[in-house]
């Protein structure tokens, strides 16, 4: 077969001597584009495959419960992250794992967040609910719009209205968080909390009227006349309500809060108004749960 170059020479063309590489090079770089493009195709429907399967195959988190009417109809339900609300005349029983239940009374509004041997978290937006939990401390955790409720071992009723949220514990102790405080709230104990402001100092549910009213005055403004009275009137019942105090009074005013704590129960050695340190109060602390 004769060389077509040569051939097109007799015919006084000259073609350029670069053409057939560079078409050549063209073809290549068109072949691995379209090679790229089917490429980047089939992953990107992997991608859109693999979400459409773990979204249904993905397990979804729930606990059961039982729904249970007040003619006495009872209703298998799941809670899950959707949020569930009880009737106005039906009350709801969640079975937390192997850890405990919670019982949810009627005109409440929950949800679960997360399940799992590391936590078990629920949410309660309105309503209330009672739990009772065996389980080591702060492995069930209950948010609310103004606070988080977290279990130390026991029983407690939680309540939730526009307004805010109110913790009383009936068994053990539960610790109660928002903006930047902790409470420890004992058995026979109350606390509340609005949404962006601290917990209430724990007052004793059988505290008189005037008692927690005082309290909440110096909670809202440290108000030294009302302090005064708390610690006038404190009684052995009201040793934890005072040791919260101490961390929140002016350093003027320690030293009288520890002195009328320590008429109750004695205080650890070493401690004074000046050595108010973590370590010191969790030992003074471990002793008022000894003394209730």
């Amino acid at each position: 077969m004769s060389d077509p170059l040569s051939s097109l020479r007799r015919l006084g063309y000259q073609p350029d001597p670069t053409r057939w590489e560079r078409l050549a090079a063209e073809a290549s770089r068109q072949r691995r584009v379209r090679r790229l493009t089917l490429a980047a195709g089939t992953l990107a429907a992997a991608v859109v495959m693999a979400g459409l399967v773990s979204r249904v195959f993905a397990p979804a988190i729930g606990l059961p419960a039982q729904l249970v009417a007040a003619s006495g109809e009872v209703r298998a339900v799941t809670l899950t992250r959707q949020w569930l609300e009880t009737g106005t005349s039906e009350s709801m029983t969640v079975q937390v794992a192997d850890i405990g239940a919670v019982r949810v009374e009627a005109g409440s509004r929950v949800r679960l967040k997360e399940t799992g041997p590391a936590q078990h978290r629920l949410e309660l937006a309105a309503g209330t609910l009672h739990a009772r939990v065996d389980a080591p401390p702060r492995l069930f955790v209950v948010d609310t719009p103004h606070s988080t409720a977290v279990d130390l071992g026991c029983a407690y009723t939680l309540t939730v209205t526009d307004a805010g949220s109110t913790l009383t514990v009936t068994s053990g102790l539960v610790a109660l968080a928002e903006a930047g405080r902790e409470v420890t709230v004992l058995a026979g104990m109350r606390a509340t909390a609005s949404k962006g402001r601290p917990p209430s100092t724990p007052v004793s549910v059988d505290a008189a009227e005037a008692f927690r009213a005082a309290v909440a005055r110096v909670d809202a403004s440290r108000d030294e006349e009302a302090l005064r009275q708390v610690l006038s009137d404190a009684t052995v019942a009201d040793a934890p309500t005072l040791w919260h105090l101490l961390a929140v009074v002016e350093p003027p005013l320690r030293a009288d809060v520890g002195a009328a704590l320590g008429r109750l129960v004695a205080p650890p050695p070493g401690w004074s108004a000046e050595t108010n340190d973590a370590r010191m109060l969790g030992a003074w602390w471990e002793r008022i749960v000894e003394a209730r």
